[in-house]
């Protein structure tokens, strides 16, 4: 299931790309956009997969967790970097090698000692990604420009404002508890 969101993540990125070069040159016809459209993304897919297919042959040679771990975050960033690069989707590259990796490398050369400890990394790192992402989103929003739009009471804008400050980290307790 995330790796299907993870594609269609990988996709918006690539539409928003074309089109916001198209709108910006404006020189884009439909044919080149669709034609750019599949260049980036299978070329990223089929990237990311062999990328994700090599890496998974050294994890088959390799037995320390903390190596296998560092191999998966040089196969993510080196990925999407290769990717951007040739001028291909490193979102959908990043998003390829992962499951490859993790399906395919996972279950053939990994130690389950391991691969409990790589999840761990990976659900960790995404949790931190998150809470950054999150806590931009909240610096960005401007209250003034909310109670504008109606948002008239100092809860709606405590929750709105403070989501970020105060919600992360209830979150983050609330987790450690289930």
């Amino acid at each position: 299931m995330e790796g299907e969101s993870l594609l269609n993540d990988g996709t918006a990125v690539v539409l928003f790309g074309i089109l916001f070069g198209a709108i910006v040159a404006e020189r884009l016809t439909v044919p080149k956009g669709i034609e750019q459209y599949f260049l980036a993304v299978v070329g990223g897919a089929v990237l990311g997969s062999t990328l994700g297919y090599l890496a998974s042959r050294i994890t088959e040679t390799v037995g320390d967790p903390q190596i296998e771990i560092t191999l998966t975050t040089i196969l993510a960033y080196g990925s999407y970097l290769l990717a951007f690069r040739l001028h291909l989707s490193g979102v959908i590259a990043t998003a390829s090698a992962g499951l490859m990796l993790g399906n395919f490398g996972a279950k053939r050369g990994m130690s389950a000692g391991t691969r409990t400890a790589m999840q761990s990394f990976w659900e960790y790192i995404s949790f931190v990604m998150n809470s950054l992402v999150f806590l931009l989103i909240g610096l960005e929003i401007h209250v003034r420009a909310l109670t504008e739009l109606g948002v008239r009471t100092v809860g709606h804008r405590c929750r709105v404002s403070g989501a970020c400050v105060v919600g992360l980290p209830a979150g983050a307790i609330e987790q450690s508890f289930r």
